[in-house]
């Protein structure tokens, strides 16, 4: 592994924990996982089967987005859909909402959305300045090159555009001192989440921890 952080260039400490091998920076605490996934994201499916309070949860973040966002008009991009139950609810008040899912779990997403992309977002080549609102819950952590995703981010937003992002804080429970999903590369600090939108010329707005994700990810930011 790189003996420099991803997120901040700082100073690294690689260290072995249960037979996983992770990099911790000394600066802004991020920690990046060194192998890699399991399968490729195009062969996994049901993705939020095993989520318990998916409809709770899922109504919570309307409501976030919705108590925020007046404009109906407004065009939308959610990253990471799943089988589309957030861009359900987001259609039926925003019409310009679109979706990429790269999973299997395209399948069922299909329909839900204006548009249904179903390749990496640096590989779609979309036009600047296409979306006021790009949305990503529990997305980052799994990307490798998460510096690249936050720029094409940053690219297709309008001026003033706004992005909300979600993932688990540090390993997203208390009782748990890292995460070793097997998906996840990334585990979060604020630090290094503040970073890494800094860099990548977000200036947030807004910051909150706490928010359930699901029993395991009891803890998000």
């Amino acid at each position: 592994m790189s003996n420099t952080c991803a997120i901040c260039q700082g100073p690294t400490n690689d260290f072995l924990f249960e037979k996983t091998r992770l990099s911790e920076c000394k600066k802004c605490g991020h920690i990046q996982k060194a192998q890699p996934l399991v399968a490729p994201y195009e062969t996994l499916r049901a993705r939020n089967a095993r989520v318990d309070g998916l409809a709770a949860k899922t109504t919570e973040r309307f409501r976030f987005i919705s108590n925020r966002f007046n404009n109906e008009a407004i065009s939308i991009i959610e990253l990471g859909c799943a089988e589309g139950s957030l861009g359900q609810l987001l259609r039926g008040k925003y019409a310009n909402t679109d979706g990429l899912e790269i999973s299997t779990d395209k399948a069922e997403a299909k329909g839900v959305f204006r548009t249904l992309f179903d390749k990496p977002l640096e590989t779609l080549n979309l036009p600047e300045s296409a979306y006021d609102l790009v949305l990503g819950f529990h997305v980052l952590e799994h990307i490798s090159d998460v510096k690249r995703q936050i720029h094409e981010c940053a690219r297709i937003l309008k001026t003033n555009g706004h992005v909300i992002f979600e993932v688990p804080h540090r390993s997203g429970n208390g009782t748990i001192p890292f995460d070793l999903h097997t998906e996840h590369i990334h585990s979060f600090s604020p630090s290094s989440l503040f970073l890494l939108l800094n860099s990548c010329g977000f200036d947030p707005v807004f910051f909150g921890s706490g928010y359930f994700e699901s029993g395991t990810y009891s803890n998000s930011m």
